[in-house]
């Protein structure tokens, strides 16, 4: 069986009210960037949203592509979370789901034509064997692109990975031959969030010097005001356009790779 260990719903309700990490509003703006480079705002696209959370980045994505129909499923969805959240979405075209059974069961298009991956797949145990079962879809046909985004470095693996349930982080080596064994290739591949290394590798040495941070809470330690908020999403917005210069070749906290079936196969 493949289990994703996915946060984010769990995180939310710790927090009790939500004040977005600026990470979580940066790594928004990239991956719209990512997106429009393969497909126009006014495009009628059908979306897949897998590990969604609390649907924060569904809902503002589906203000930005206004035509489409996005699909969101999250295995940690509660009764209570579906009930509250699809209340909530009625009037959006959002449509929210605890597996990809219940979606193919309920609602699944013919054809989808965006599938977001977005830091879920180190939460998932058997990588391979997970996107194995995604390429079989019938839904993912040869046209579907897929948006992953993972931790990078290896290296840099601390606490707060084991807090949020990671299984490793990727590289772009890693991850290209990760998804060439489940059958897609590249069309793009690279790194965002360089300034924030520093402060990862701090952290990795702290603790090889003084042990695991036991306290490691991920997101649901940010409580920093507006101001701050926004000012941290603009530089690290600014660090994604000054690596994209590079083609996305310079190390970064985190990695994305955009791909499709390898028809070659």
């Amino acid at each position: 069986m493949l289990i994703a260990k996915k946060m984010d719903l769990r995180e939310i309700r710790a927090r009790g009210e939500v004040v977005r990490h600026p990470w979580e509003l940066a790594r928004f703006e990239v991956v719209c960037d990512l997106l429009k480079k393969y497909v126009g705002e006014k495009d009628r696209l059908n979306i897949l949203d897998l590990g969604c959370g609390d649907t924060f980045f569904v809902e503002n994505l589906a203000q930005r592509f206004t035509n489409s129909q996005f699909y969101g499923v999250d295995i940690e969805f509660a009764d209570e979370d579906l009930e509250m959240l699809s209340d909530k979405l009625k009037d959006e075209p959002i449509q929210l789901f605890r597996t990809l059974d219940d979606l193919e069961a309920g609602a699944a298009p013919k054809a989808i034509d965006i599938v977001l991956l977005l830091d879920v797949v180190e939460h998932i145990e058997f990588d391979v064997e997970f996107l194995q079962m995604l390429h079989n879809k019938s839904y993912i046909t040869d046209q579907t692109k897929i948006f992953i985004t993972v931790p990078a470095f290896q290296s840099l693996y601390t606490s707060h990975d084991d807090f949020l349930g990671h299984y490793r982080r990727y590289d772009n080596t890693h991850l290209e031959r990760t998804i060439q064994k489940a059958g897609f290739q590249k069309l793009k591949v690279g790194y965002f969030f360089g300034s924030l290394l520093p402060v990862r590798a701090l952290k990795v040495v702290k603790e090889k010097l003084f042990g695991k941070d036991e306290e490691s809470t991920g997101l649901v330690e940010w409580s920093g005001s507006k101001g701050k908020t926004n000012l941290i999403k603009n530089v690290l917005q600014l660090d994604y356009k000054i690596g994209q210069i590079t083609g996305g070749k310079l190390p970064g906290l985190s990695n994305y790779i955009v791909i499709n079936k390898d028809v070659r196969r």
